[in-house]
């Protein structure tokens, strides 16, 4: 029992380093600040509000080992998806100032927004905890489960933006990208363009 939740936590503590990511970078927001400030809290609070869940169960069932497999793999998607963009990623609600390409390899020529997947992935495997043990803390699995809505919307409101502003940076190429990819289901992967196609218009 306390191995398992020592592991969680520990999956649970990188995986909410890997989305924090306090670099300084170079980006703009998409949103005015109130709302990014709302969506930092609305990131934290649901997923900070499974802890307790988590350390008040008594048995291990078929939905904790559901829930932790897909912790994991929300976590290891997330940081495939950071590698691969490197120096372009940005925090979700912002872009990155003067990219000089958009990244269609690796996780992100079957995904567009492969992070934000992660982090859905990440909060549909809580619920797996949350849900089944939901009289433990009515209060807080409510909390949960209204700030878990609130990080989809935000997500798919900001993933709609980013999409905006790359097709404006990068007009047609990145469009062309954006047709053959789907923004959160890996159904259809992306035919590459020459390298030269991904740079910003003048």
């Amino acid at each position: 029992m306390i191995a398992y939740k020592i592991a969680y936590t520990t999956v649970f503590a990188l995986f909410l380093v890997l989305i924090s990511d306090f670099r300084n970078k170079k980006t703009k927001p998409l949103f005015t600040r109130g709302w990014l400030l709302l969506m930092r809290w609305g990131y934290l609070i649901p997923l900070l509000c499974s802890m307790f869940f988590l350390w008040k169960l008594e048995v291990i069932t078929i939905a904790s080992y559901i829930s932790f497999f897909i912790l994991v793999c929300g976590t290891l998607i997330v940081a495939a998806s950071k590698r691969e963009l490197g120096k372009r990623h940005s925090w979700a609600g912002y872009v990155t100032k003067d990219p000089e390409t958009f990244c269609v390899t690796g996780i992100y020529a079957w995904v567009r927004h492969p992070i934000y997947v992660g982090i859905m992935v990440v909060d549909i495997g809580i619920a797996f905890i949350v849900i089944p043990n939901i009289a433990f803390q009515l209060q807080l699995a409510l909390t949960f489960l209204i700030g878990g809505v609130f990080i989809f919307v935000f997500l798919i409101v900001s993933s709609n933006r980013e999409t905006k502003h790359l097709a404006n940076k990068f007009g047609e190429s990145f469009i062309t990208y954006a047709q053959q990819v789907y923004a959160f289901f890996p159904l259809r992967k992306f035919k590459p363009l020459p390298a030269a196609e991904y740079v910003p218009q003048e």
